[in-house]
C-alpha cells in the first residue's frame, strides 16, 4: 500500500491501482478522530474493499472510498464496509442518511448527465438490509 500526503489529504492506494474510468467518485464519511480515519482507510485498501481511499489531513473531517461509477461490485463492497464500521450516520429516528456517491469532476459530463447513486439504491435505510439487485439505467 502506498500512502501519500498533502496539506489537505492523506491518500491510501493499493499496489493494484491502475486508475479509474471516465466516471468515478467516492462514498464519503465523516470522522472526529483521525486515528480512526487512518485505520478504516488502511483496512479498506488492505482488504480489497477499494483500491483508493482518503481522509482529511486534520484531527476531524471527511474521508472517502473511491470507485468507478459503473462498478456495482465496488459500490457493494464499499457500502457494506461503511455500514459494518458505522461510517454512515443515522437520523434522529434511527434511519440511515441516504448518502450519495460523489463524482469527481474530471469526466466533462454535467451533473444532469450522470445517474444519481444513493445508499437507498442498494440498502434499506431503516435497517441496512440489502435490497434486490440495483441496475443502473444510464451512465453519461
Amino acid at each position: 500500500m502506498k500512502i501519500t500526503q498533502s496539506d489537505k489529504w492523506v491518500y491510501y492506494t493499493s499496489e493494484s491501482y491502475r486508475g479509474f474510468g471516465k466516471q468515478f467518485g467516492k462514498w464519503m464519511f465523516y470522522f472526529d478522530n483521525v486515528v480512526f480515519a487512518e485505520q478504516v482507510c488502511r483496512i479498506a485498501v488492505a482488504d480489497g474493499v477499494t483500491v483508493r481511499a482518503k481522509h482529511a489531513n486534520l484531527e476531524n473531517g471527511i474521508g472517502g472510498f473511491y470507485a468507478n461509477a459503473d462498478d456495482y461490485q465496488a459500490h457493494m463492497r464499499i457500502l457494506r464496509f461503511m455500514l459494518a464500521n458505522d461510517l454512515v450516520r443515522k437520523t434522529t429516528s434511527g434511519k440511515y442518511f441516504d448518502i450519495s456517491f460523489k463524482y469527481e469532476d474530471v469526466d466533462g459530463c454535467d451533473a444532469e448527465g450522470r445517474i444519481k447513486i444513493k445508499l437507498s439504491d442498494f440498502f434499506d435505510l431503516s435497517d441496512g438490509s440489502l435490497k434486490p439487485i440495483y441496475v443502473q439505467d444510464k451512465i453519461c
